[in-house]
């Protein structure tokens, strides 16, 4: 498997390079960068002469946040959704895609059941003819996200941002290569992520779906947490017993009553001492 993924690299490599466009653009580039004298060649003898006074000088770095405000692809990963919904410190924010609802439009095949699957599952049908060409980051086979990575990492002596994103049905196997890949193919690092992975995310793909699912997540999550706190065992070695929350609560508050009647002289309690009901042990 995965010496079949770098053949097929090394392979995808040498078409692009034999094209005649490209070879254009680096011979282009080449003559430009000779004149400037920072050809390979050129560098290695200054750097062995004076040294260097930079540690790196090319790196790919994190746009999230600036691709968001400005509305555009977030430096060299694919789309993650067409509409996804992302929680953020001030809230939740429903958002789209608006490059691919543009060209949905212009192409005038976003109708009424193309927009509710959008919207539920944040991709496009697999039978829409715009579907191969606006794939999203879920839908690429996790070895052409390597095959992005290793290939910039190539031109950059720091690091490359990029996230091996994963479907939530990935076995642990597909992690695993993904890993062993990026390092036969020299990469700096790489960054996995199986969507689902952990029970709160910053961004889930859909709108209605990821609604629904983060909503029954914290259902589940807090129903666990109450059942947990209900059960769970409290060991006082001092009176050589192990009680449960909710009685040890229940003894709190008898406790506390108690306290307050002796306070009072044992006449009935006032408003002020019914407070003790409202006690609350977390």
């Amino acid at each position: 498997m995965i010496g079949g993924a770098v053949d097929e690299y090394m392979k995808i490599l040498d078409v692009g390079y034999n094209d005649p466009k490209v070879k254009a653009i680096i011979d282009g580039s080449a003559t430009v960068l000779k004149g400037y004298r920072a050809l390979d060649g050129d560098l290695s003898i200054d750097v062995s002469m004076m040294g260097i006074r930079n540690g790196s000088i090319m790196s790919i770095a994190p746009e999230g946040s600036r691709s968001l405000i400005a509305g555009v692809n977030s430096s060299i990963e694919p789309l993650f959704a067409i509409a996804y919904i992302r929680n953020l410190s001030i809230g939740r924010l429903i958002e789209y895609n608006y490059t691919a609802l543009k060209l949905l439009m212009q192409t005038k095949t976003l109708d009424e059941s193309t927009r509710k699957f959008v919207e539920e599952y944040g991709i496009l049908p697999r039978d829409h003819p715009l579907a191969d060409l606006l794939r999203t980051a879920h839908e690429i086979h996790w070895k052409w996200h390597v095959y992005m990575q290793v290939t910039w990492a190539r031109w950059n002596d720091s690091g490359v941002s990029k996230t091996i994103n994963m479907p939530s049905n990935t076995p642990i196997e597909d992690v695993e290569q993904a890993y062993r890949l990026a390092w036969l193919l020299n990469a700096f690092g790489i960054t996995v992520y199986r969507d689902k992975s952990k029970s709160v995310q910053v961004i889930y793909t859909g709108v209605k779906g990821a609604e629904l699912s983060q909503l029954s997540r914290l259902r589940r999550l807090r129903l666990r947490r109450s059942l947990r706190s209900r059960q769970r065992l409290v060991t006082l070695p001092y009176l050589r017993l192990r009680i449960s929350w909710l009685g040890l609560r229940a003894m709190a508050v008898r406790v506390l009553r108690r306290r307050c009647r002796r306070s009072l002289g044992g006449r009935p309690m006032t408003h002020t001492a019914r407070l003790v009901h409202v006690v609350k042990f977390n």
